[in-house]
């Protein structure tokens, strides 16, 4: 199996990236990043990682589109957060946040990817995706985000069966791999009715929907639900 992985360089996704690479099943990883993805040798499974660089999350240039060729599947975790999202003016979030992964998800598609594609989407816990319903707090990112999800639904149900989307929306992510990172699961205990997911359940999560031969369990899928899935996933390992 062919993985793509978005903002290679970030977070979530190096976590994604680190268990991928243990995973017999997934072959090859496309580590997509706007700057070289760095692992040593042995983290990189002797040549199952290849970095690609990127100027731009909404633009791919030719030689970029080809390294997407025969891609099973696309986990795309390129975002910026509600709470950095008010240092940006909000066109260039939307850029980040809804065109450049609709942007990336044609460029994958026209690439000729293998069939069926998966493409699985991060988004957020409390989007809105009912253009009726405009959420009090932050109201013009969480529709901005909701209409990202129905676009990146839209485009794989236009092309169905052969192109599967799965938005997955997880609250707080936790680590207690260092300092900095814990303090989010400090945040998390002190915000009341905080949902939150471990980085580790969460990259295992995501995996586990790539790799099942059945396809996404669902359209979307709930911080509950993503606890759940991951959570099982890290036990059988």
């Amino acid at each position: 199996m062919k993985l793509i992985v978005t903002g290679a360089t970030g977070y979530v996704a190096t976590e994604v990236i680190k268990q991928a690479l243990r995973m017999p099943a997934i072959t090859s990883i496309v580590a997509l990043a706007r700057r070289p993805v760095k692992f040593d040798q042995e983290e990189a499974g002797q040549g199952k990682l290849k970095s690609v660089v990127v100027k731009e999350y909404d633009h791919y240039p030719e030689e970029v589109k080809a390294e997407f060729a025969g891609a099973n599947a696309c986990i795309w975790t390129v975002a910026i957060t509600p709470a950095k999202s008010k240092m940006y003016d909000f066109k260039e979030v939307k850029r980040i946040c809804q065109d450049s992964p609709i942007a990336g998800f044609k460029a994958m598609i026209e690439a000729g990817p293998a069939k069926p594609f998966k493409f699985l989407y991060f988004s957020g816990d409390g989007i809105e995706r009912d253009r009726k319903t405009t959420p009090m707090l932050m109201g013009d990112y969480l529709m901005m985000r909701g209409e990202a999800e129905s676009q990146v639904l839209a485009i794989a149900s236009s092309h169905s069966p052969d192109t599967q989307a799965c938005v997955v929306r997880p609250g707080i992510i936790s680590s207690t791999q260092s300092i900095g990172k814990s303090l989010l699961s400090f945040a998390a205990k002190i915000i009341p009715m905080a949902s939150t997911v471990s980085l580790e359940q969460m990259a295992a999560a995501c995996l586990q929907q790539i790799v099942n031969e059945k396809g996404f369990e669902k359209d979307t899928l709930s911080n509950a639900e993503l606890v759940e899935i991951g959570s099982a996933a890290l036990e059988k390992k």
